[in-house]
């Protein structure tokens, strides 16, 4: 019986395709709010996916916005100095509202007169009450724990919100903004292709993929963020062990995994680290690991193991297709395991830890 995650990954062509075509709309109040308050950095605050998400699109809105930008979890920012800062634009990340540290960290910080963005699906969630400006990222609800458009969406219109938040300080040139704008159209033209693929690509291995293993998902850059993602789809609906680890970290203690026992999955970047990563995949199978690889670009390798998506021609744009096909195999995959994922594993664990209002 297929579940709910299969029917939400399918929803995203449209989504994404909405959110690239209403984008300046949806950023003409926040963008009014802003009007020429200064700002120095940008940080990102949200845990679980939310968080993840921020980290995949960090690096893109860093690239146009020139500033700094960053990715924490609020209990992460809560030792830091970055409570403190001046000149310093907040977004609150929680795609259902209910996220409780997010909420009381955004209480914080308004209580401090710090300008706090709300991004949600739940315009009316508690988060959404104490915010600023709300953007609603449009993808409307998952009833279902393992999330995967609200993810998309998320890390997209944090994408938009640095384009347009770019254009209108003249950040960028016309012309490089109408590119960037370009980009994003047929990135999410090309989610349902990617979609395809990424299924052609899991039946090819599924009977492999059923084997118990230790899993290790390897990214270097923004693609750590989609490993980080990928691993934690994984997680919500195999419960298996699988870690996601940034490849120089990788290089440097965890390589003593390499063996029979270990399947990796690399996300090869746009970079000189892709022929790194392929010596790693060479050396790793030379010892009885099973590699496969995920691009965003054509060329090697080759062979069912290794999946193609469509081109993106912003490699900081990689990482919001890579999670893709990690979508589809914990959708696809819980479904042959037996896993029921349209129901909590532990019910009542939210209510336990105090981590989600009821």
């Amino acid at each position: 019986m297929a579940n709910k995650m299969q029917s939400y990954i399918k929803e995203q062509p449209a989504v994404l395709a909405k959110l690239v075509a209403d984008k300046s709309e949806k950023m003409q109040t926040v963008i009014h709010a802003l009007g020429d308050r200064p700002i120095r950095r940008l940080i990102l605050i949200g845990s679980g996916s939310s968080n993840y998400a921020a980290g995949m699109a960090g690096a893109f809105m860093e690239r146009i916005l020139g500033i700094e930008v960053f990715p924490v979890t609020p209990t992460g920012i809560n030792e830091s100095g970055l409570l403190t800062q001046n000149d310093t634009i907040y977004i609150a990340i929680s795609q259902s509202g209910v996220s409780t540290n997010t909420y009381s960290l955004v209480k914080r910080l308004k209580e401090k007169g710090k300008f706090v963005i709300g991004l949600t699906s739940n315009p009316i969630s508690e988060i959404a009450g104490i915010c600023d400006q709300i953007v609603d990222i449009g993808c409307g609800e998952e009833k279902t724990g393992p999330k995967t458009k609200g993810v998309t969406a998320t890390a997209l219109m944090l994408c938009i919100i640095g384009l347009e938040i770019s254009k209108d300080r003249g950040i960028l040139e016309m012309d490089d903004y109408n590119r960037y704008c370009l980009t994003l159209e047929k990135m999410a033209a090309d989610i349902a292709d990617n979609i395809t693929c990424s299924k052609e690509w899991y039946e090819a291995n599924y009977k492999e993929f059923l084997n118990e293993k230790f899993t290790a998902v390897i990214g270097a850059g923004p693609d750590y963020f989609a490993a980080c993602e990928g691993t934690l789809k994984m997680l919500e609906t195999l419960y298996r062990p699988v870690c996601a680890y940034e490849f120089e970290e990788f290089l440097h203690g965890p390589h003593c995994l390499i063996g029979s026992d270990l399947r990796m999955i690399l996300l090869l970047p746009q970079n000189n680290d892709t022929l790194r990563m392929l010596r790693l995949k060479e050396y790793a199978q030379a010892r009885g690991s099973t590699v496969y690889t995920i691009s965003a670009q054509d060329g090697e390798p080759e062979g069912k193991n290794a999946l193609h998506l469509r081109q993106v021609s912003e490699r900081f744009l990689d990482p919001l297709v890579k999670i893709i096909p990690f979508q589809i195999l914990s959708a696809y995959l819980s479904e042959s395991a037996g896993n029921n994922i349209d129901q909590p594993r532990f019910s009542g664990f939210s209510a336990t830890m105090g981590s989600k209002f009821n």
